[in-house]
């Protein structure tokens, strides 16, 4: 029963990811601490990579296997932990077909920090993956083809402020209400093609 209800709902975000690349986004940059994740490690995980894959929102492993089954679109998780070869194994244990195609940047020191960018939020971050992407494919986002889901608005805040797309990951509503609405070409209208939402973790 597990299994068709997860195969549900990546039907769901598919329908929804084909939705926001109708309105123009192209990278989807996902926090990991209380985003992706049900806890937040604090960047000090010392358990197992199964203990860890175990608190993977089935929401948003949905929502990564519908932009990994893209060519149109990217996928990148930024995060403040340091602790980025534990998130690569977790994404390994839970998308183990594709997780190589996402670009991870934590605060691990292996990127340099861009000067006139804010080191608050996740900038820093985002600015990193769009250098590996242009380095490795080619390409190249203006920032409203870009949308943030993290659970700080600050962070969402940010980007919002830096005309990117953001949601804020909380306890509210359903992600698949989240980017319905996300979808909804009047919407962005109305908000200036920017946004800030709340939702959260689906019943299961």
């Amino acid at each position: 029963e597990r299994q068709v209800s997860l195969s549900q709902l990546c039907r769901s975000m598919a329908r929804y990811v084909d939705h926001l690349v109708d309105i123009g986004v192209r990278l989807v940059a996902l926090d990991f601490d209380a985003t992706i994740v049900d806890v937040h490690t604090g960047g000090v995980w010392t358990e197992s990579v199964k203990s860890l894959a175990k608190h993977v929102r089935p929401s948003l492993l949905a929502l990564m296997e519908a932009v990994l089954q893209r060519k149109d679109v990217y996928l990148a998780v930024v995060t403040q932990s340091p602790q980025t070869d534990l998130i690569r194994k977790v994404l390994k244990e839970k998308l183990p077909r594709n997780h190589k195609e996402i670009v991870i940047k934590g605060n691990d020191k292996t990127w340099p920090k861009v000067d006139d960018i804010p080191k608050g939020g996740k900038q820093q971050h985002i600015n990193a993956v769009m250098t590996d992407l242009k380095q490795k494919c080619g390409v190249s986002f203006a920032p409203n083809e870009i949308v943030l889901i993290d659970d700080d608005f600050i962070n969402v805040g940010i980007a919002l402020s830096y005309n990117m797309k953001g949601i804020t990951y909380e306890k509210e509503e359903s992600i698949e209400k989240v980017l319905s609405l996300l979808a909804n070409r009047v919407l962005w209208e109305k908000r200036e093609c920017n946004v800030i939402l709340y939702c959260s973790e689906m019943n299961r």
